[in-house]
């Protein structure tokens, strides 16, 4: 019997003796562990992370054959917060129109969520903050952010830490045809689609999935 067929059978038995159904989690679609030579590998208390020095930014649409839903995705990734962030960009997400990006706060070490791109300019869109306290520079963290029909979610290590306000400027969004066509880690994807504000930062088995997870989901990726 193999390790994963182990890890399944008790990862059952648990939720089972919990009272819970265990959440399977689906396969994501798009995948990165830093081995494509745009970051330098390091160890972070016994995981091995990469840090870019210039962000990455992917073209959905070109890496994902058939591109992310833009009202139901899921971005996932291990990271640990900059010494000094100082409105740092931490990843974010963009379609033609519309911006979504996660900065780091200097003074108070938070997480935010930003809005749209509007002739090329960021315009601050019921930003959400995630408390500082449960983003540390000390480890590694599991930063899991669900775009759910107009609505933003962000986890810290599988737990819901916070849940942006539907806005009437994400109504585009909740088309069924509409695409996030850009992803960025390090970094956000600008007006140009190229990385915008990148500063070092150390990060792990970065996840796109086209579906929004339940919460469940996210604890289990944790």
């Amino acid at each position: 019997m193999n390790k994963t067929m182990i890890k399944t059978i008790l990862m059952f038995a648990l939720a089972i003796l919990g009272g819970s159904v265990w959440a399977e989690v689906p396969q994501p679609v798009y995948t990165w562990d830093g081995a494509d030579g745009t970051a330098t590998e390091e160890t972070v208390f016994g995981k091995t992370v990469y840090t870019l020095n210039d962000g990455k930014v992917i073209n959905a649409t070109d890496t994902i054959p058939n591109g992310i839903p833009a009202k139901n995705f899921t971005f996932s990734m291990w990271t640990k917060k900059r010494p000094n962030p100082n409105w740092k960009d931490v990843c974010g997400f963009a379609d033609s129109s519309y911006q979504f990006k996660l900065e780091e706060n200097a003074d108070n070490r938070g997480l935010y969520v930003y809005g749209t791109i509007e002739a090329g300019l960021y315009a601050n869109d019921n930003p959400r903050f995630i408390p500082s306290a449960d983003y540390s520079d000390q480890k590694l963290q599991l930063l899991t952010v669900v775009q759910n029909n107009g609505i933003v979610y962000g986890y810290i290590n599988g737990v819901l830490r916070m849940t942006s306000l539907e806005s009437t400027t994400w109504e585009a969004l909740k088309s069924d045809t509409a695409k996030m066509t850009y992803f960025a880690w390090g970094c956000a994807p600008n007006t140009n689609k190229t990385a915008d504000r990148p500063a070092p930062l150390s990060v792990a088995d970065v996840s796109i999935y086209d579906v929004a997870l339940t919460d469940e989901q996210v604890m289990e990726l944790y």
